[in-house]
């Protein structure tokens, strides 16, 4: 089945209304300045490891707020009232969504110890690979992975970071991961220095929204709990005192200035 050309108009008439009663939704949202309800929270599922304690520090401060948590890596759905905030990484957000920054993430190439029994001397770019799909790959360690490791050596491709860290974990192959999180996990080793990822973790939620009560109290709670786990983000981490981090725009020590 295919739209025809009125089809596709009678679509474009019937995407603005809807765009319109969400605008009203959100309007009227913004008058309720209770905080109490429910909230829709939604989580980069690499960032979850982060989120209990918050959402403990919420209930307990306000006991009128119920949080919904879903994982998703996307960033448009709180414009559609599909989440109310959201918990992300990117390089920066929608001009939509307001919020707080909290902190640069910084990553590193991590194997398994299974995998580094037979593949420990090998160069990094002579590793297997798992690596972010290609909506991702824009960041500079994924644009080093594409001008250095030869694509057959790429044996998955991902679209989740608990996905990549899993894989990982398998002894599928090399991958980038957070530092935050493979750093406390025995599963992995590091096999080069910490990198800047070009991408920060944000706090985010609709303008229109911002105002409303239990929004603005989730934000407050939320948002100081985890500008407190700043230095777990960023670091120092157990020897970054000594060998420093790379900056996002500086990969030689991986073989290839990127900027």
């Amino acid at each position: 089945m295919v739209l025809t050309d009125f089809g596709r108009q009678l679509a474009a008439e019937a995407e603005k209304i809807e765009e319109s009663f969400t605008n009203l939704d959100r309007m009227v949202l913004s008058w309720d300045d209770r905080p109490t309800g429910s909230i829709r929270f939604s989580v980069a599922d690499g960032l979850l490891p982060l989120v209990g304690p918050m959402v403990s520090e919420v209930g307990r401060k306000h006991p009128g707020i119920r949080v919904e948590v879903e994982v998703n890596n996307g960033l448009s759905r709180v414009s559609q009232l599909e989440a109310d905030v959201v918990l992300r990484v990117a390089s920066s957000p929608p001009a939509t969504l307001v919020g707080r920054r909290i902190g640069t993430l910084v990553g590193a190439p991590y194997a398994s110890h299974a995998y580094l029994q037979n593949a420990a001397d090998l160069p990094l770019a002579e590793h297997r690979w798992v690596r972010w799909a290609k909506p991702w790959q824009d960041f500079p360690v994924e644009r080093w992975i594409s001008a250095n490791v030869p694509t057959s050596h790429v044996k998955a491709t991902v679209n989740s970071n608990q996905a990549l860290m899993s894989l990982v974990a398998q002894g599928l192959g090399v991958g980038f991961l957070p530092c935050f999180a493979a750093d406390a996990d025995p599963r992995y080793i590091r096999l080069g220095k910490r990198v800047e990822l070009a991408a920060a973790v944000w706090l985010l939620t609709h303008e229109d929204l911002r105002r409303t009560g239990r929004i603005a109290a989730f934000m407050k709670v939320v948002g100081e709990a985890l500008l407190a786990k700043r230095r777990t983000i960023e670091g120092p981490f157990p020897d970054a005192e000594l060998e420093g981090i790379v900056p996002c725009g500086d990969l030689d020590d991986y073989g290839l200035r990127l900027t």
